[in-house]
């Protein structure tokens, strides 16, 4: 029998939603966003902006809503200096506790949407087409070791962006020789990212954790599948999948009922609520250094 009500979802953290202000139209802003959460039993919820560092948000936002756990990101894309590990220290002294590799900036991204002709994807970001790789070697570009040290030493999440899979993959073994903990993989099973169910296993291996978003089976992008979804949780465990929604956009629900939806999109392919609660409220507090 189903559970109707948002108990399913209480405790849960959303690692990954957008909110206004932001420079896209968003459906709510970051107080209304913390207090939809909060009343609908959630604990915290990480913002995303491609586009500006969050902390500051986050960190208003909880002085207007102090029960909620909100969390603020940095996206290193060229609105910040791209891959500039200064932009990432003064985000550390907003809180900011999660960084992600290039999005929209990323040169993966753009080759990508250019390759599916997806106006969503082309027009985002004007400026130079960002990579973490030098050349055709197998070698990360300087700047990524400053990024990574102080990920390292302020233990916060990385997270893959828009990278393509031969980056991720280089990009999580540098991380593990630096000294990371908390590493997720963005979009794994999705076209966008196009790695491969053995990568994404092997990741999981080394201790990533598997991010997949609602967003990416939704209409407007339909870059991933949900059958997609449920091979990968269980190839790669319910213990290295983390589950977000990814939502905040002017066009899908509020994220609080999506995540509820998505939930039971899952426990319809036979996942246990005890298995989908741990992608939800177990694996993001161990992510995000939390005890429980």
């Amino acid at each position: 029998m189903y559970e109707t009500s948002f108990s399913v979802i209480a405790g849960s953290y959303d690692l990954h939603v957008h909110t206004g202000p932001d420079s896209s139209p968003r459906l709510m802003d970051c107080v209304q966003l913390a207090e939809s959460a909060l009343a609908h039993g959630q604990s915290g919820l990480v913002l995303k902006s491609h586009h500006i560092p969050t902390g500051p948000l986050a960190m208003l936002t909880k002085r207007f809503v102090p029960q909620a756990d909100v969390v603020g990101s940095i996206v290193l894309n060229n609105s910040v200096g791209g891959l500039n590990p200064c932009a990432l220290k003064t985000s550390l002294g907003f809180g900011c506790k999660m960084v992600w590799m290039p999005t929209v900036s990323a040169l993966h991204h753009y080759e990508h949407y250019r390759e599916k002709g997806h106006p969503m994807g082309l027009s985002t970001d004007p400026g130079p087409k960002l990579t973490i790789i030098r050349g055709q070697t197998e070698n990360l570009l300087p700047e990524i070791e400053g990024i990574l040290k102080l990920v390292a030493q302020h233990n916060i999440i990385l997270a893959t962006g828009h990278l393509g899979p031969r980056e991720v993959v280089l990009l999580v073994d540098a991380a593990k020789e630096e000294g990371v903990r908390n590493i997720l993989i963005t979009h794994p099973s999705d076209s966008l990212t196009g790695m491969s169910l053995e990568d994404q296993v092997a990741l999981a291996r080394k201790g990533a954790y598997l991010e997949h978003t609602l967003l990416s089976m939704m209409p407007l992008w339909h870059s991933n599948t949900l059958e997609a979804v449920v091979e990968s949780i269980k190839k790669a465990g319910v213990d290295h999948t983390i589950l977000t929604t990814d939502f905040g956009q002017v066009h899908h629900p509020p994220p609080v009922e999506g995540l509820r939806i998505y939930v039971h999109m899952l426990i319809d392919k036979g996942f246990t609520r005890d298995q989908v609660r741990n992608m939800i409220v177990d694996n993001p507090r161990k992510l995000l250094g939390l005890q429980r």
